[in-house]
């Protein structure tokens, strides 16, 4: 059997453990740190080292060689399916593997990507996210600003879901830009169904799809607020279309918060939307202080200037970096 030190043997290992009962991202993150100057080469001498690991910690249990040989054999399976799906597994030793992803607290250890690698490298990337029903000025807005971060040079990352997601995706691309869409499925499952041909269209345009979901894992409601963590951290700020107290997009700007990224949510309202539940959340975090206004072009300025202090555009690799953010000519604002 060829050696753990192999990016394959490194991930099987990884998707092994995930597959064990008993087994989360922290302990198995403790317990592939504790391996590195050991050799492992086999499944028994995975079991070997989890009965050491579970004599010091005293929350491990070490399981039987039986589970432990199933969850291989899960592991292998998934392994060969993704690859001949055109998946990369990647585990967190991986060079491939995105370094935000390693940094933020609750960190990722194994990824499922579909689509460009080298859309998960890009130095700038802002995440775009807001309610399934957003107002016809969000969901105008989010497009836009996805525009205009896109002809920037930035990645836009998102969740693929209804509403701001979608709009967000929809305005990178119209911009050709690269974005990304973290889901809580499996890579090979789009959820919602109906914007299977947007998933098609971020991969056709040098995107990808990126999960910690095997392939053919169905959305559960839990894998929707693990993954809004992996929405912040890639980026190095969050943008809120809109939202109410409560719901996913406010799980996203909780660890936004933890991950100590730069907020800002849309403003600008049109009197009949500013009564409206969609909207009360994102306000709110202005009001307190938590995130900056973003509805003006000075305002985008501002946000872009904070998230990275480097000169912009000089380091950008995008080929529109010098675009200027105005209002188009007709609008009544920037998002009208």
């Amino acid at each position: 059997m060829p050696c753990i030190r192999t990016n394959r043997m490194k991930k099987t290992f990884i998707l092994t453990l995930l597959n064990t009962p008993g087994f989360g991202r922290k302990t198995i993150e403790h317990v592939l740190d504790s391996s590195i100057e050991k050799d492992i080469n086999s499944i028994a001498d995975l079991q070997n080292l989890l009965k050491k690991e579970g004599e010091s910690l005293t929350r491990l249990r070490a399981p039987s060689a039986e589970t432990l040989k199933q969850a291989h054999e899960k592991a292998l399976r998934i392994l060969d399916k993704s690859e001949s799906q055109g998946i990369n597994v990647l585990g967190y030793n991986d060079p491939s593997f995105p370094e935000e992803l390693k940094e933020i607290p609750e960190k990722s250890i194994l990824l499922h990507v579909k689509g460009d690698l080298e859309a998960l490298k890009k130095k700038f990337a802002v995440a775009i996210v807001g309610t399934r029903t957003p107002t016809k000025y969000g969901e105008k807005a989010s497009r836009r600003l996805a525009e205009i971060f896109a002809k920037k040079g930035y990645t836009i990352i998102s969740g693929l879901a209804k509403g701001c997601d979608t709009s967000a995706h929809e305005g990178c691309l119209d911009a050709k830009g690269t974005t990304v869409a973290i889901l809580a499925s499996g890579v090979d499952y789009i959820y919602p169904r109906e914007n299977k041909n947007l998933a098609m269209e971020i991969l056709e345009n040098n995107g990808c799809l990126v999960s910690e979901y095997a392939i053919g894992e169905k959305p559960q409601r839990s894998y929707f607020p693990a993954r809004d963590r992996l929405q912040s951290g890639l980026s190095k700020g969050l943008i809120v279309i809109e939202t109410d107290y409560q719901g996913g997009t406010m799980h996203t700007v909780n660890y936004a918060i933890k991950q100590r990224k730069k907020l800002a949510c849309l403003t600008g309202h049109p009197p009949e939307y500013i009564n409206s539940s969609s909207i009360r959340g994102s306000y709110s975090l202005i009001k307190e202080d938590i995130a900056l206004s973003i509805g003006s072009p000075e305002e985008i300025q501002n946000f872009i200037e904070i998230i990275d202090k480097d000169p912009i555009i000089s380091k950008l690799e995008n080929k529109n970096q010098a675009v200027k953010i105005d209002e188009r000519p007709g609008d009544a604002s920037l998002f009208d």
